[in-house]
């Protein structure tokens, strides 16, 4: 089962939106009140893809509530942009839409503002496509179960590559025959299970392609496959890297260029860089063994047609903000400039064929866009262009040597659910809801304060933002955002003994852990404590008195991990007595006595422990050996330990079990959600919450947009 693992797991962390709370928009209409109203009418938007829906909704807004002028600001432009959605015919509708924001909303700044760059945006893009083709369009060209978005488009715009996940082989797609054909023949994942191919690359001929393979060893490899005779060959392997990964092809086809991230290089040193692979002999060339302070948020790097530059996105010099800018590099060394520079996030996406154009991604706008940036010799020649607003979330694929775009978007989400229960019978008393949540389908790591009556959770937005952590106050519906200005925060946990701080676990830029108190009310964080590179885990359980938490870390010269304690007043790390030596996850009981325990590999078992210490006995043993990651929580009394288990490891569709501390047979109520994760129990008993990916399998889809370059001066 390791590929469900793998592979999922990657999908996890492709974020995009998916549905919501599916009663939300009756409840608003019933209510009648403008928020709610403006939140339905965004589901129905961003979620449920009903733009026909939410332009409805919005006029409603609109047509009732135009007292309520942040209210009515907001969907008028919110309105807009559904129409800009739905193409050229109604792009005056659009306008209109954005006139009236500006015209009878001067005092709504915020939105006044976005209306008027959406009223520029909107005559540059109608200019733009004026000036290609009158036959602009965006048009599906692969969705079914076996999509994937983890290759590339040839040049000639005829093949596409992918992972075939049935067996984890390299795989191409024949988009006029619409037939696929693997590339490689490892055999099942049973014969080998640690190899499979990832990401993949073409060559400006459309003959050869590069991929990563990760080899029975667990290396990983740069790989060349050779469409004409079938043949393969290794071009890059070192053990001791923890990561490559080609981006292009030089337009010559004599190298290939990469990223070697941390890991001692030979040839780039300890330092992550960007550097040439030679396809003749592998040799590495480095261009530059690091990116200034920001290498560690570059995303991709793009050879100029003509070979002499290479674009490249990442975090600024000295910023820790986590959003792009778009920078270029001459092949020689000698020219060193930044390209793009904005506030917010942006994104390389493509070079034009021509080399006259640089396409990137921005959520300048508040939506992600695709925008063009003219290009001569290297240079800039005037602002951007917005080439198509509302992008989405995507994964570029790659364009074609005749100016179409390819390119993928996952169908993954995360949401919060709940489901209530009756505590002693462990009976659901109502079927499981989506929580009404702001930015839905990118929300996670779900936690119960201590009086029960507040939820934090993350929020992952579009984008190398910082993710967001909120408060949802269950009585209100009210949603508080707080903005602890750290990177990468996960796994939301409330100090106890009175709830008044929640603590966040961070990685830095040297890949350091790091736990952080955050104030509950202001948002400001206080280091907790710092670890070391490769000991540390970003997940706590706090004792009851809030003065010491409990996490795993490696031990890795034992390839063992184990259970540890910190104390705040000490600041002393001591192995927990009796500590289990492949500890997975634990969890706290309420009153602060007990651990639950789950292992990490082979057949799972529930076992429960002492928190001060002692050995550990086994209270539930699994059926079957399973990849899947298994969160436990303790029921509000201690009584119980509960835990989510999939009916099939290969569509993680998974129920709630709950078993006695004193072991036995475990209960079930069916859930039919796929991959639950981070179960919480409010302090009452009546509820349990989690996040998890939906009750339907993510579908991956390939598009692709054309006629939309302008024509060459």
């Amino acid at each position: 089962m390791k590929i469900n693992t793998v592979k999922l797991t990657a999908v996890i962390f492709l974020i995009a939106i998916l549905g919501t709370l599916v009663s939300i928009a009756g409840s608003a209409r019933q209510t009648e009140d403008p928020g709610v109203l403006l939140r339905a009418a965004i589901e129905k938007e961003e979620v449920d893809g009903d733009l026909q829906g939410a332009i409805d909704l919005y006029k409603q807004i609109v047509a009732k509530h135009s007292d309520n002028r942040p209210i009515a600001a907001k969907a008028l432009v919110r309105l807009g942009g559904c129409y800009e959605k739905l193409g050229n015919e109604q792009a005056g509708l659009a306008q209109k839409a954005f006139e009236t924001v500006v015209k009878d909303y001067p005092d709504q700044t915020e939105a006044v503002n976005l209306a008027k760059e959406k009223l520029t945006l909107l005559s540059r893009t109608q200019a733009l496509k004026k000036a290609g083709s009158v036959e602009f369009s965006i048009r599906q060209v692969w969705a079914e179960p076996k999509t994937d978005t983890s290759g590339s488009i040839s040049p000639d715009g005829r093949y596409l590559t992918f992972v075939d996940w049935e067996t984890g082989d390299l795989a191409m797609r024949d988009l006029v025959s619409g037939t696929n054909r693997r590339l490689t023949n490892k055999g099942t994942w049973e014969q080998s299970p640690g190899e499979m191919a990832i990401a993949s690359k073409w060559s400006r001929d459309s003959r050869r392609i590069v991929y990563q393979w990760y080899d029975k060893d667990g290396i990983l490899e740069l790989r060349v496959f050779d469409t004409k005779d079938s043949s393969i060959r290794t071009i890059h392997r070192d053990k001791t890297e923890d990561w490559v990964q080609a981006f292009d092809w030089s337009p010559d086809g004599r190298y290939v260029l990469a990223s070697f991230f941390p890991g001692a290089s030979p040839t780039l040193g300890r330092e992550r860089g960007v550097g040439l692979i030679s396809v003749e002999d592998g040799s590495v060339k480095a261009l530059k063994g690091r990116f200034k302070d920001s290498m560690d948020y570059a995303s991709v790097f793009l050879f100029s047609p003509d070979g002499k530059h290479i674009a490249y996105d990442a975090t600024p010099a000295g910023e820790d903000t986590g959003s792009h800018d778009i920078f270029l590099i001459s092949l020689d060394g000698q020219v060193e400039m930044p390209l793009v520079e904005h506030p917010e996030d942006d994104k390389v996406i493509s070079w034009t064929p021509d080399g006259q154009g640089l396409f990137f991604t921005s959520d300048r706008t508040g939506s992600l866009d695709l925008w063009l940036l003219p290009m001569s010799n290297g240079k800039p020649q005037e602002a951007p262009m917005l080439v198509k607003s509302g992008f989405g979330p995507m994964g570029s694929l790659g364009m074609t040597s005749r100016g179409e775009f390819y390119f993928g978007s996952s169908g993954s989400a995360h949401d919060i659910y709940a489901v209530d229960v009756e505590p002693g019978t462990w009976k659901a008393r109502s079927p499981v809801k989506k929580l009404a949540l702001p930015n839905q389908g990118r929300n996670l790591f779900a936690n119960y304060s201590p009086d029960g009556q507040r939820m934090a959770f993350i929020s992952l937005l579009t984008g190398g933002r910082h993710p967001v952590l909120n408060i949802l106050y269950e009585k209100t519906s009210r949603v508080r955002e707080l903005n602890p200005r750290l990177e990468g925060i996960q796994f939301p946990c409330w100090i106890p003994p009175d709830g008044r701080d929640l603590s966040v676990g961070t990685t830095d830029k040297e890949g350091r852990i790091g736990l952080y108190r955050v104030d509950a009310h202001t948002g400001e964080a206080a280091l907790l404590v710092q670890f070391e590179r490769g000991q540390g885990s970003q997940i706590q359980a706090w004792s009851a008195d809030g003065k010491r938490f409990f996490y795993t870390a490696e031990v890795r010269s034992e390839g063992k991990r184990y259970i540890y304690t910190y104390d705040l007043e000490t600041r002393k790390n001591e192995r927990l007595p009796g500590s289990p030596d492949d500890v997975r996850l634990i969890a706290i009981s309420p009153d602060g006595k007990w651990l639950a325990v789950i292992n990490a590999e082979g057949k799972r078992t529930i076992k429960i422990m002492p928190a001060s210490g002692g050995e550990p006995r086994e209270v539930y043993r699994f059926e079957y050996e399973s990849g899947t990651v298994i969160t436990p929580a303790w029921s509000a009394d201690g009584r119980y330990i509960y835990f989510p288990w999939p009916r099939d490891p290969q569509t993680n569709i998974a129920d709630l079990y709950r078993v006695s501390r004193d072991g036995g047979e475990a209960e079930r109520i069916d859930v039919g959600m796929r991959f639950i994760r981070g179960l919480t129990v409010r302090p009452d008993g009546q509820r349990i919450a989690f996040y998890s990916s939906g009750d339907k399998l993510p579908q991956s889809q390939v598009w692709v947009m054309e006629n939309f370059l302008p024509k060459a001066k």
